[in-house]
C-alpha cells in the first residue's frame, strides 16, 4: 500500500515556524505594553497622593521651602507622565504590528495546511480508487477459474 508524502511538508513547517515566532514576538510585546501601562498608572497614582498631601499639609500651613520642593516633584512626575505616555504609544503601535504579522503568518500556515489536507484527500480517494480497481480485478479472475 502507498504511503503519502507530503511536498509541502518543508514549507508547512516553515510556516508553523514562523507563526510560532509571530507569536512569541507579539507575547513579548504585548508584555511590554502591559508593564509601560502598569508604570503609567503607577506614576498617575503617585501623582494623585502627591496633590493629596501637599492639600493636606497645605491645610495646616506649610513653608514656602518645602512647597517649592512638592512642586519641582510634581513637575518631574508630570514629565515623567508624559514621557510615559509617549513610550505607551510606542509600544501599542509595536504591538499592533506584531499582532498583523502573527494573524498574516497564522493565515498563511492555515493556507498551506487546507492544501495539504486537500491534497492529501485527493491522494486517498485515488488510492481507494485503484484498490477498488484491484480487487475488482481479483473477484473477475476468481470467478473465471470457478467457472
Amino acid at each position: 500500500m502507498s504511503t503519502y508524502t507530503s511536498k509541502l511538508g518543508a514549507l508547512l513547517r516553515h510556516r508553523q515556524y514562523l507563526a510560532g515566532e509571530a507569536e512569541r514576538g507579539f507575547l513579548v510585546a504585548r508584555g511590554d505594553l502591559v508593564g509601560a501601562e502598569v508604570r503609567l498608572e503607577n506614576l498617575t497614582k503617585k501623582r494623585e497622593h502627591l496633590l493629596d498631601d501637599l492639600a493636606r499639609l497645605g491645610g495646616k500651613g506649610i513653608d514656602m521651602n518645602r512647597i517649592g520642593g512638592y512642586y519641582q516633584y510634581l513637575e518631574k512626575n508630570r514629565q515623567e507622565i508624559e514621557d510615559q505616555k509617549k513610550v505607551v504609544g510606542q509600544v501599542e503601535t509595536v504591538c499592533e504590528v506584531k499582532r498583523d504579522l502573527l494573524l498574516n503568518a497564522v493565515k498563511d500556515k492555515k493556507i498551506i495546511e487546507n492544501i495539504e489536507a486537500v491534497r492529501k484527500n485527493q491522494f486517498m480517494t485515488e488510492l481507494y480508487r485503484k484498490e477498488g480497481g484491484v480487487q475488482d480485478e481479483i473477484a473477475i479472475r476468481q470467478t473465471r477459474r470457478t467457472q
